[in-house]
């Protein structure tokens, strides 16, 4: 699901990001470290990301909400990836302005194995972890542009990635901003 202006002040809210410390965050799910995450996110636009989600898709169970910042010198720990381990849905909600507007999130599937949700057992998983970081291994199947202020919903378990991967710009002026949502 597309959702093309989603916060209604977004503008003032887009300032405030430009001040935010992207240190980053230890992952406890999986022990890695994302750098360029930030969960300096005011309660007006929580509640409203939450509120609008609940009338979107359905109300909403667990929330867990973080802007990330990828730069053209971040090193992806992962660029083809899931993340069901973090919710049954994810949204990604575009924070660049129009001028840094550039790629977006394209969903994949595995030349070889065709897998697009999962991995599902050890087997693939042993594929992913040898394939995660080869774009060559990986077929874009749909892509979401990035559009300033522009939300997705889709199921958690869907392989995807950023595009491009290794993001663009040297500040949260200029790089790749997305806010993220994972939930029930």
């Amino acid at each position: 699901m597309i959702v093309d202006g989603f916060l209604d002040n977004f503008e003032a809210y887009r300032n405030h990001c430009d001040h935010v410390d992207y240190k980053g965050t230890v992952n406890p799910v999986d022990g890695v470290l994302y750098p360029g995450i930030s969960d300096h996110i005011p309660l007006s636009i929580r509640s409203e990301v939450v509120f609008k989600l609940g009338r979107l898709v359905r109300p909403i169970e667990k929330i867990t909400l973080f802007m990330r910042l990828t730069t053209d010198d971040f090193v992806v720990p992962h660029q083809a990836h899931n993340d069901a381990t973090m919710g049954e849905f994810g949204m990604i909600l575009y924070l660049n302005r129009s001028i840094h507007s550039a790629g977006g999130t394209s969903f994949v599937r595995h030349v070889v194995e065709g897998m697009e949700n999962g991995p599902i057992d050890e087997r693939q998983q042993a594929i992913w972890q040898r394939d995660t970081n080869k774009p060559e291994m990986w077929k874009i199947i749909e892509m979401n542009e990035m559009q300033s202020n522009r939300a997705f919903i889709f199921r958690a378990e869907q392989m995807h990635r950023a595009e491009p991967p290794s993001g663009f710009g040297s500040t949260a002026a200029d790089g790749r901003l997305v806010m993220v949502a994972f939930f029930d």
